[in-house]
């Protein structure tokens, strides 16, 4: 790790999405914040957390399962366990750590209080809480028509816009006050629809980050995913986050993009476009060391701060 990342490290965090990119995006920086929360989907409709979904009306559990275990010390044998997965027999599938959440979550009323006991349980570095308290159905408007539930919408292609029901979601308080006291809002990496748009358009969250004087980076993916972001640009993209969330100050954009012709100037619209090396495995995964250092150089005086200080 280079001289700047052991002396500096970012302000208050929120880092919204889910899945993998998140989760990845979280172990990297866990060290490196002095608050650091994570806003993650409940909109997922498939695999365990969609059977725990319709069985049991739960809030889906998975993308914060997979946040906690990546915020738990690394020697933890409590966050190796929230994601072992059952193989056999009427579990099989479940990820243990699914079904402690909502056990959590019956027994404290809601998942953010089951999020905060799991975190305190795991001794996390920061924060997870989930965008709603209740299972969010994700729509979508495509050119072949409208699709209903995020596996729906994961494989559907020329999407136009997204949406989620009920329409009047509550937003946990937690997460309207970190949004809006944040010196950062990352998006992603991630899904573009199904889990970083997903996490962040609930309209009382809509409306905390337009209003949040954070400064707004959308971390992109290394590639397009099929179907769902099949054939957009960079441009396009960022578009699709503007038209659901409003302006983002930022976006980082692995070097692997930036062929000739594909990507020329560094705004696009009101957005700063930073390309950095972000992979170092062939642009299979993000680079924590890489992706952080990209973040530290997007700091300002007043928002880099040292250790100790």
């Amino acid at each position: 790790m280079t001289q700047a990342l052991e002396k500096c490290y970012l302000g208050s965090v929120v880092a919204i999405g889910g899945g993998h990119g998140l989760a990845n995006l979280l172990n990297a920086i866990k060290s490196l914040t002095c608050s650091l929360t994570a806003v993650v989907t409940v909109a997922d409709d498939g695999g365990s957390s969609g059977r725990l979904r319709r069985e049991l009306g739960a809030v889906p559990p998975g993308d914060l399962r997979m946040c906690l275990a990546a915020l738990a010390p690394e020697d933890s044998v409590l966050g190796d366990v929230m994601t072992y997965r059952f193989l056999q027999g009427e579990l099989n599938g479940h990820a243990l750590g699914n079904l402690i959440l909502t056990a959590l979550a019956e027994t404290l009323g809601g998942m953010d209080d089951a999020c905060v006991a799991a975190g305190e349980m795991l001794g996390i570095a920061g924060k997870v809480l989930p965008c709603a308290n209740e299972p969010l159905e994700l729509h979508a408007e495509t050119v072949s028509g409208d699709v209903v539930g995020q596996v729906a919408v994961h494989d559907a292609s020329g999407i136009k816009r997204i949406w989620v029901e009920p329409a009047d979601v509550k937003v946990p308080d937690a997460v309207i006050s970190a949004v809006a006291n944040a010196d950062f809002v990352i998006l992603g990496p991630g899904s573009l629809y199904t889990s970083v748009l997903a996490a962040a358009i609930a309209p009382p969250l809509r409306a905390a980050i337009a209003n949040s004087k954070a400064k707004k980076v959308l971390v992109c993916n290394l590639r397009e995913q099929r179907n769902e972001t099949q054939g957009m640009s960079i441009s396009d993209q960022i578009a699709a986050v503007v038209q659901h969330i409003g302006e983002i100050d930022c976006v980082l954009l692995d070097d692997r993009f930036c062929e000739p012709g594909v990507l020329e100037p560094e705004f696009i619209g009101n957005t700063t476009v930073k390309v950095a090396a972000l992979s170092s495995d062939g642009g299979r995964s993000h680079d924590a060391n890489l992706l952080v250092e990209a973040l530290l150089e997007l700091c300002d005086s007043q928002s880099v701060f040292t250790v100790g200080k």
